[in-house]
């Protein structure tokens, strides 16, 4: 139990120690699945000094936004609009590189279009 003015991260990687010490075994292999208010260096480097995956949805720093919208990075295309990338990088805030996989969605036209002042078609 935690105060609601507590970020999400705030104290989370311990709680991960004791789940892997209570569950761990030779043959069973422990993956986190976690939303971006664990994506944090110190949540990682638990889980990964623990001998565990994870799958955490990241957020849109400005280092990885940079680095994605590059025009070397090459997205590959999917269903429903829908592309990935992947690259190797390290975060201004993170000691060593890390594989991320980027995705992104295109939005509906509607959303994507130009809102013009006049109506209709009469106009350019």
């Amino acid at each position: 139990m935690r105060s609601g003015n507590t970020y999400t991260a705030n104290g989370a990687a311990e709680p991960i120690k004791a789940i892997v010490a209570q569950i761990k075994t030779d043959d069973l292999e422990i993956l986190f699945r976690m939303d971006s208010g664990h994506f944090d260096d110190d949540i990682i480097t638990t889980i990964e000094s623990s001998g565990c995956q994870y799958l955490i949805k990241g957020k849109e720093y400005p280092t990885l936004a940079s680095q994605v919208t590059a025009p070397t990075i090459a997205f590959m295309k999917g269903e429903e609009g829908r592309e990935t990338t992947e690259l190797v990088t390290k975060l201004d805030t993170w000691d060593k590189d890390r594989r991320l996989v980027v995705s992104r969605v295109l939005k509906p036209e509607k959303d994507r279009s130009q809102l013009s002042f006049l109506e209709g078609n009469d106009f350019e």
